[in-house]
């Protein structure tokens, strides 16, 4: 049996910069109802990274670490390349 040691982050928010707020250009948009997002970015030290545990949600199947270059950014759903560029960019 292995035991895992499960940490528990908690983030200070108030730190996160935000790197846009408003219309979301998502294929799921109508002329009635359309998507809003708030995106923060808050860039952490190597230490708390790595004591994070990343979860799937209700609404991902699976959670990975990815490595951040244009193939992936590129590949994102919807503008999420484009927050992570900008948030990158304002680092």
């Amino acid at each position: 049996m292995s035991l895992r040691r499960r940490w528990v982050v908690k983030l200070d928010w108030r730190g996160a910069k935000t790197v846009y707020q408003g219309y979301v250009d998502d294929p799921r948009n109508t002329d009635n109802a359309w998507m809003e997002t708030t995106v923060a970015h808050m860039h952490l030290t190597p230490d708390v990274a790595e004591k994070l545990e990343a979860r799937a949600g209700d609404d991902a199947a699976a959670v990975q670490w990815q490595e951040v270059n244009d193939q992936f950014l590129n590949s994102m759903y919807a503008s999420h390349g484009q927050f992570v560029r900008k948030a990158l960019a304002n680092q």
